[in-house]
């Protein structure tokens, strides 16, 4: 899980809110409803909130951390802060959902959010693909997201052969590229390659 840093809330989406004060998400559409993918997307490089595979425009959908359909957290469902850009139900190749889609409404404050400065010390990988919890929180959320989906497991995999079987004089290279923090996209399963970058 990569640390998002959230930026401004687009223009159009606040003043959409400021001109429907009674307006639920399920009333977001048009310009305000686009201006918030496309900050979603820019904000997060590139990579869902959760897992880290790439998404683009037409594959991801805007995650409630909290999830929306609960009571408790109804008033946050047009909160910027709690939108963020998750990958699609369920995808090309995969036959389980995970992610946004497998939390679905439940909800536990162990949950690790990509807010937090320290995320991604919450998780470790292995070179099999898999990811770990560091601790309570990180396996918690490991199981509400369905972290370890086959889908995820292989594709985390493939990445790391590619990188194994570069020729040593090109590995640092594109490894160095891969986590380029100044990027437009950051490169898929971020956290993963800056934590393994030693041993691939």
């Amino acid at each position: 899980m990569k640390h998002i840093i959230k930026q401004v809330p687009p223009r159009p989406f606040e003043d959409w809110k400021q001109a429907n004060p009674t307006a639920t998400y399920e009333d977001l559409s048009g310009e305000p409803k686009r201006s918030v993918r496309v900050s979603l997307m820019n904000e997060q490089h590139g990579i869902c909130c959760y897992c880290e595979c790439r998404i683009t425009n037409d594959n991801f959908h805007i995650e409630h951390f909290k999830p929306k359909g609960l009571t408790l957290f109804k008033s946050l469902q047009l909160d910027y802060n709690n939108l963020h850009a998750c990958c699609e139900k369920i995808p090309n190749g995969g036959t389980e959902e995970h992610c946004g889609h497998k939390k679905g409404i439940t909800w536990d404050n162990k949950l690790v959010s990509p807010l937090e400065d320290d995320c991604e010390e919450h998780f470790s990988y292995t070179l099999d693909g898999k990811i770990q919890g560091a601790d309570e929180r990180g396996t918690t959320s490991i199981q509400i997201l369905n972290l370890n989906s086959a889908l995820l497991i292989a594709s985390r995999y493939a990445l790391l052969r590619f990188f194994q079987e570069l020729p040593d004089d090109d590995k640092q290279y594109e490894i160095d590229s891969h986590l380029n923090e100044s990027a437009t996209w950051f490169g898929e399963f971020f956290t993963m390659i800056h934590k393994l970058r030693e041993v691939i």
